[in-house]
């Protein structure tokens, strides 16, 4: 080739090389779903080493342990218990300037240390290694949702982000028990099934959390509208909290009491279904099963989808706590049908799961982003995630607790004493649902007051200065006047 040739062909090449980078590399558009999809996925891939434990054979879980407890109970205890015992500290540590800066490192080694102490852990002979390896993988794995959450915030498509994590992960719990079950009807050793079901899952979370974490950062339009996402000290997140109290306050407890319907649901499940559709024998049909939450996954993520159109921020919050309402009013109403007799069984799951599940979802990741932004606070939402996780634990832990005293669902050896057992849970769960769900009318309804009071005072005022106190207390007052 001649030396004319050989710079032609240079030329060429340097003046491809921009239309190759565009044709490679992903837009910012693409990059949006791509973020999506790997978040979704990454968080996915960790439920394949935490649920397994739950399908191992009654010869494994049905064990005696101490004080009339089976391994079951005791490792549900320190499942539940090691992601209660973790948010405190985890809200801390999702906040700090360390996490920050070496996120992906940091995770990385969250999602591999949970799986190895739970896969080996529960190789043990000893049933304290088990439950003590439960607990711990729980802890750590306790941390990876939230602080997964700071690659999604702080983007004006942060609700579209999360609506596809919703689709995604409500089957995911259902995925990892079949996946231990096709792994024992393979021949696995219950020993070795949880920490086989985990390294094949490793791989494909890490891998995915790799390809998230080179996404691009929010855009300057995205700081402009949601505010910048960055570390908050001790002092900033308490004067956060102390601003805002008088909202927050009654809506944490109102997530606390959804939890606590929503695990109480997901521990009867087989029971709730089986007594409110008279299935013979306490065994609700498999259908139920996996459809009962379908339309509810349906409508909250098509409803956060519809959020993300809101752009002005505290319109956003007030439109999201009157979905809350209506959503709550949602299941008492089909409740109350179901009790009268004009609504099936079935038709009443469904609706109630619809209602328990948009209110759900709305109640944390997407009404805590449009806080930061309404109220131009640069920290990140992580803190509150984390604090809102910790009371609807303890209320889980409460009843699960309860469940295991009281017997119901203690493994019925007759159809006759299975049913029985299934009026029982249904009875237990409706009294509970009424109890919270109309709590929690009042509680986000004060919410949304506190909140609607406290902003418009905020937005007169201008933005916010260091040392502003007790907002809420004064625009009340001003209101008032």
């Amino acid at each position: 080739m001649s030396s004319s040739d050989a710079d032609l062909a240079c030329c060429a090449s340097q003046d491809d090389a921009p239309l190759l980078r565009r044709v490679v590399a992903p837009s910012r558009s693409q990059w949006e779903w791509i973020t999506s999809i790997c978040c979704a996925l990454s968080y996915a891939c960790t439920y394949f080493w935490r649920y397994p434990a739950f399908v191992l054979p009654p010869d494994v879980l049905d064990v005696p342990v101490r004080g009339g407890f089976t391994l079951r109970s005791c490792i549900s205890f320190a499942f539940i218990g090691g992601f209660a015992a973790a948010k405190l500290p985890a809200a801390h540590f999702a906040s700090s300037r360390l996490f920050f800066r070496h996120r992906r490192t940091l995770l990385l080694s969250l999602i591999t240390s949970s799986m190895l102490i739970e896969g080996a852990g529960l190789a043990a002979p000893h049933p304290a290694a088990k439950v003590g390896a439960v607990f711990a993988s729980a802890f750590l794995s306790s941390f990876l949702w939230g602080c997964m959450l700071t690659y999604l915030e702080g983007r004006v498509t942060t609700e579209r982000h999360v609506a596809l994590a919703t689709l995604c992960l409500i089957y995911a719990g259902n995925a990892s028990r079949g996946a231990g079950s096709a792994f024992l009807s393979a021949g696995v050793s219950p020993a070795a099934m949880p920490l086989a079901v985990g390294a094949c899952a490793l791989t494909p979370s890490a891998a995915l959390l790799l390809l998230l974490d080179r996404a691009p950062r929010p855009s300057a339009a995205d700081v402009a509208a949601r505010t910048a996402r960055r570390p908050m000290g001790g002092e900033a997140r308490r004067a956060f909290l102390r601003r805002w109290a008088c909202g927050l306050a009654p809506l944490c407890v109102a997530y606390a009491l959804l939890t606590g319907v929503r695990s109480l649901r997901d521990l009867f499940a087989d029971q709730l279904f089986a007594a409110s559709l008279g299935a013979p024998g306490g065994a609700a049909p498999g259908w139920i099963l996996w459809t009962a939450d379908l339309p509810g996954a349906l409508v909250s993520a098509a409803t956060l989808v519809a959020f993300g159109r809101i752009r002005d921020s505290h319109r956003a919050m007030q439109a999201m706590l009157s979905v809350m309402i209506a959503a709550t009013c949602l299941a008492l109403v089909a409740t109350g049908a179901w009790q009268l007799g004009l609504l099936g069984g079935g038709s009443w799951q469904l609706l109630l799961g619809t209602g328990v599940f948009l209110c759900y979802a709305t109640m944390g990741t997407p009404f805590y982003e449009r806080l930061l932004a309404a109220t131009r606070t640069e920290g990140t939402i992580a803190l509150l995630v984390f604090l809102s996780d910790f009371g609807g634990y303890l209320v889980s832990f409460a009843l699960l607790l309860a469940k295991s005293l009281s017997g119901v669902g203690g493994g019925a050896a007759s159809a006759a004493d299975r049913a029985r057992e299934a009026e029982a849970a249904l009875s237990l769960f409706i009294r509970v649902l009424w109890g919270a769900g109309g709590a929690m009318l009042v509680l986000l309804v004060v919410a949304k007051v506190a909140f609607g009071v406290s902003l418009n005072w905020r937005a007169d005022r201008g933005p916010w200065r260091e040392g502003d106190e007790g907002s809420c207390h004064r625009g009340v007052e001003r209101h008032a006047a």
